[in-house]
C-alpha cells in the first residue's frame, strides 16, 4: 500500500512538472517578505520532506521516525482512492486554467469561473489537501500528517495573497464570485445573487 501512494504522489510530480515546462510566463505579482519565504520553505524544503517520508514509508517502514499508526486496510484503501481522486481534481483544474496558471503568484489575464473553480476558488490546493490526508490514511503516517498540515499551512498564506490580487485586479466580479464559492470546499448554501 505505501508503494501505491509513492507511486500516485511520483505520478503527481511528473504531471505537474509536464504543467511547468508547458506554461507560458505571466506578470509575476510583488509578493511580501514573509509570502517569498513561505514559499521557498513549502516549495523546497517541505515537499522534499514528504517525498522522503513517504519513501522512507514505502522501502524503510520499520524506521520509527515515520510515526506509523497501523491502520485497517480498508482505510487504506479509502487513502489511495482519495489519493487518485486528488490527482484527478489537480489535472481538471490544471485544464480549466490553462495558460493563466503559474507556479508563482502572478497576475492571470482573466478570471476562471469554469470546471471546478465553479464550486472552489482553489481546487489546486483542495487537492493538495486531499492528496495530504489520503497518504496518511494509505501509510498511517504521523509524520507525514505533520508535514501535511505545514504544506497546507503555507498553502494558506498564498491562497490568501493571491486573493487579494485577484480581488485589486478584477474588483466586485471577484468578490462577488468569493462570496459564492467556498476557498478548498464548495458551500453548503445557496449562492448569493446580485
Amino acid at each position: 500500500m505505501d508503494i501505491a501512494i509513492l507511486v500516485i504522489v511520483l505520478l503527481d510530480i511528473l504531471l505537474s512538472y509536464h504543467k511547468l515546462k508547458a506554461t507560458k510566463v505571466l506578470p509575476v505579482a510583488t509578493l511580501s517578505r514573509t509570502i517569498k519565504a513561505a514559499l521557498l520553505v513549502k516549495n523546497y524544503i517541505i515537499r522534499q520532506l514528504i517525498i522522503v517520508c513517504l519513501i522512507g514509508n514505502a522501502f524503510w517502514p520499520e524506521v520509527p521516525l515515520w510515526l506509523k499508526l497501523d491502520l485497517p486496510m480498508a482505510i487504506k484503501t479509502t487513502g489511495l482512492i482519495l489519493a487518485l481522486s486528488a490527482l484527478a481534481l489537480r489535472q481538471w483544474a490544471y485544464s480549466e486554467l490553462k495558460e493563466n496558471w503559474s507556479h508563482l503568484i502572478a497576475c492571470p489575464d482573466k478570471l476562471i469561473l469554469s470546471g471546478p473553480y465553479r464550486f472552489v476558488r482553489h481546487p489546486i490546493y483542495s487537492s493538495y489537501l486531499l492528496m495530504a490526508i489520503a497518504g496518511v490514511l494509505a501509510t498511517g503516517s504521523v509524520t507525514l500528517l505533520l508535514l501535511g498540515v505545514i504544506f497546507f499551512a503555507l498553502d494558506n498564506l498564498r491562497a490568501r495573497e493571491e486573493e487579494k490580487i485577484l480581488s485589486d485586479k478584477f474588483g466586485d466580479q471577484y468578490r462577488l464570485y468569493a462570496l459564492n464559492t467556498g476557498r478548498y470546499f464548495p458551500l453548503l448554501r445557496s449562492p448569493i445573487i446580485d
